[in-house]
Order: C-alpha cells, then sequence, then structure tokens
C-alpha cells in the first residue's frame, strides 16, 4: 500500500506541468502561452506607449496601445553535439569578422563613442564594404538556445527583448516583464 501512495505521488510531481509552474511564478495580470514551437509570455491588457518629443517622454497616453510580448522560439531539447557545433561556427564567424575589420581597415577610422565617423571618401567606401561583409557574417550566426526547459531548448533573439526598450503606461507593466522574464530564467535554469 505505501509503494502505492509513493508511486502515486512520485509520478504525480514528475508529470507537473511546466507552463502551469511557470505560469504561477509570473506576475499577476501575465499568461504564459506554448506551443510546440513558441513560447509567450504576455501581459493580458494592452499599454499605451508613451509619446516622445525630441527624445523626452511626454505625459498622458498620446502613444498607441500594444500589448507586450516576450516571445520565445522553443526547439526540441538541444543535444551536446548540436550546441558544440553552433558554437564551433559562431567562433569561426568571430575571426572572420575580425578579418573583415582588418581587410577593411576599421580600426584607422576614427570612431566617438563606438561609432565610426569616416573623414574622407576612402573610409566611407571601406566602412559601406565593412558593414555589408559584417551584416552577411551576422546572418550566419548560430543562435544558441538560452535555457533548456524540461525537453525543449528556449530560444530568444533580438525581436524577444524589443518591447522591454518601449516606454509604456502604465510603467510597472515593464518592471513586469523584467520579472516573467526572471521567473522563465529560474524555471529553465539560466538565472
Amino acid at each position: 500500500m505505501r509503494a502505492a501512495v509513493f508511486l502515486v505521488l512520485c509520478c504525480g510531481l514528475a508529470s507537473a506541468d511546466p507552463v502551469d509552474d511557470l505560469q504561477k511564478a509570473v506576475p499577476s495580470g501575465w499568461t504564459v502561452l506554448a506551443t510546440d514551437h513558441e513560447l509567450v509570455l504576455r501581459h493580458d491588457k494592452p499599454c499605451y506607449t508613451a509619446a516622445t518629443k525630441n527624445g523626452n517622454v511626454c505625459a498622458g497616453n498620446d502613444g498607441p496601445m500594444v500589448t507586450l510580448e516576450l516571445r520565445f522560439k522553443v526547439e526540441p531539447k538541444w543535444t551536446q553535439a548540436q550546441l558544440d557545433a553552433a558554437r564551433a561556427a559562431n567562433d569561426k564567424l568571430v575571426d572572420e569578422r575580425k578579418a573583415a575589420r582588418d581587410k577593411y581597415r576599421i580600426d584607422a577610422i576614427v570612431s566617438d563613442h563606438g561609432v565610426a565617423k569616416p573623414a574622407n571618401a576612402d573610409e566611407k567606401k571601406r566602412l559601406s564594404a565593412f558593414e555589408k561583409a559584417d551584416e552577411r557574417l551576422r546572418g550566419r550566426e548560430v543562435k544558441t538556445p538560452m535555457c533548456t526547459w524540461g525537453e525543449h531548448s528556449i530560444i530568444d533573439g533580438d525581436e524577444t527583448y524589443a518591447p522591454l526598450k518601449l516606454v509604456v503606461d502604465p510603467p510597472s507593466a515593464l518592471t513586469e516583464a523584467h520579472r516573467a522574464l526572471d521567473a522563465l530564467k529560474k524555471a529553465c535554469g539560466a538565472a
């Protein structure tokens, strides 16, 4: 009898739904949506984006409404071989990007706060050629998972974090977005 009760309890704990667990961990007013291909952390109420004038935030709800969503790609759990191959490919790209910087002598162009400021036609031509080459190289980058969540790999991208750069009303929605993201990272061991 005790063995049967232990088995039921053990199996009940082992079969806990990670989506339900994550839903309990995200702030109130946020919903976790998961499919075989995507994980979405969504704020339940649309927010106003704050209008800006000359880079300054204006008071009021003058901007369009948006629904804050943090979207992640979901794939079957990556194997160590997949991770190793992706890292090797990305390491090769780092070397190729450095070679392109050297080829176009980018470091010889004066920069201001990390932004190249070409002073003549030759520098403009070199910078333009480098930017095209660098864009092609960055396009070959293999995006690796931010974490493993159960039997899945969770992959983020620049678009995942774009909503965190918005100025919204209510401002607390962004704080909650960061807390939702932290809950996901904690759930999959990336925190």
